[in-house]
């Protein structure tokens, strides 16, 4: 069942067949971030950070933080997936929004927790943008925007 989760969410992700990534992992670069309405984009950048969806041995599908210069990561296995699609019009992109539990545990430290997430990608003409909004269980939100990585060279041809 989570394999079919996994092949699910890539294909969805997959809109083009040849995006910079393998088989088994999606990742979603950041270019802003902020946590409970504070500006952190710049941090982030200059960590490389960004947010990777991926699958384990046994299937199961789990999403990181990675902030790479750093070594760090918060990690963790998803579940409760539901998605919706709203098509474009003259006035907005089309739009993919899916909903999902996340729980967690920080590499750096020894939090661990579950987040409630919202993943929108929004098929934009040169690129595919996302947002993903997160409230963990300490009412701490974050959000995240950027593009999936490849979108923009394969649209850009």
């Amino acid at each position: 069942m989570k394999k079919l989760l996994l092949t699910t969410l890539l294909a969805m992700c997959c809109t083009f067949s040849s995006y910079a990534q393998q088989d088994d992992y999606i990742i979603f670069q950041i270019l802003e971030a902020k946590i409970d309405g504070v500006d952190y984009t710049d941090w982030y950048l200059q960590k490389g950070s960004y947010i990777v969806f991926y699958s384990t041995d046994d299937g199961e599908l789990c999403m990181a933080n990675v902030c790479p210069k750093d070594n760090t990561q918060s990690y963790g296995t998803t579940s409760m997936w539901d998605n919706e699609y709203y098509p474009e019009t003259k006035d907005s992109w089309g739009k993919e929004v899916f909903t999902f539990r996340w729980s967690y545990a920080n590499d750096y430290d020894t939090k661990t927790g579950s987040a409630l997430c919202q993943l929108s990608k929004i098929y934009k003409s040169k690129a595919v943008a996302y947002e993903l909004k997160m409230i963990t269980e300490d009412m701490t939100t974050l959000q995240y925007k950027g593009y999936l990585e490849g979108s923009i060279e394969k649209l850009a041809r």
